[in-house]
């Protein structure tokens, strides 16, 4: 692992931190990025899921700044909020994996009974009219992500918004389609198309 530079202590590293300075946490971040990711790939494989896993726990250190001064040992504070958040990404993937596959054994044969290529233009109608619906903000972020799969940190950069309420407006515009779907379509398509957010995690 990297040093500090000599002309820069770790404790004014960590004020200037505290104060807001994302340069110097820019700098906090490279120095300790590598150990993280190291730490995370030894539970999550995908190396996408990695990253956004290494991203919300440099964001965890960010939003408690106002106490980095105390904290006496970066790396296992880091490593300790790694770990803790890639246990909750791995329990997560194993819960909609379950989901999935339980949905997949109970709708089996309606599955199979699901209409030919030619057909689906129509079915695929009616999720375009839910994306429609949407407010300008949610459906923007909707077709970044599952149209153009996008991660969130690029549609955070590309619409100008934070992280977070990427995520927010994905799950606000996924819920209000899934909504859609239920009133309009009674059919196992409807069905079909309200699991397919499962197949694209948010996460």
């Amino acid at each position: 692992m990297q040093n500090l530079s000599n002309d820069t202590s770790t404790i004014e590293l960590y004020e200037s931190i505290r104060q807001g300075d994302e340069q110097a946490f820019q700098a906090l971040y490279s120095l300790y990025v590598n150990r993280v990711a190291h730490e995370v790939g030894r539970t999550i494989a995908m190396k996408e899921q990695t990253m956004e896993v290494v991203h919300d726990t440099f964001l965890t250190l960010w939003h408690s700044r106002a106490t980095i001064c105390s904290i006496l040992n970066m790396e296992a504070y880091l490593v300790t909020i790694a770990r803790r958040l890639s246990l909750n990404a791995l329990k997560q993937t194993v819960r909609r994996t379950a989901i999935e596959r339980k949905f997949a054994l109970d709708h089996e044969s309606e599955l199979q009974q699901l209409p030919a290529e030619h057909d689906e233009e129509l079915h695929y109608n009616w999720l375009n009219k839910a994306i429609d619906r949407l407010p300008p903000q949610q459906k923007r972020v909707y077709q970044l992500s599952r149209h153009d799969r996008k991660k969130y940190v690029e549609i955070a950069e590309e619409m100008q918004i934070s992280r977070e309420s990427v995520k927010k407006y994905l799950q606000i515009a996924s819920d209000s389609i899934q909504k859609y779907l239920i009133n309009n379509r009674d059919s196992i398509v409807s069905i079909f198309f309200i699991f397919l957010p499962l197949q694209y995690p948010l996460f």
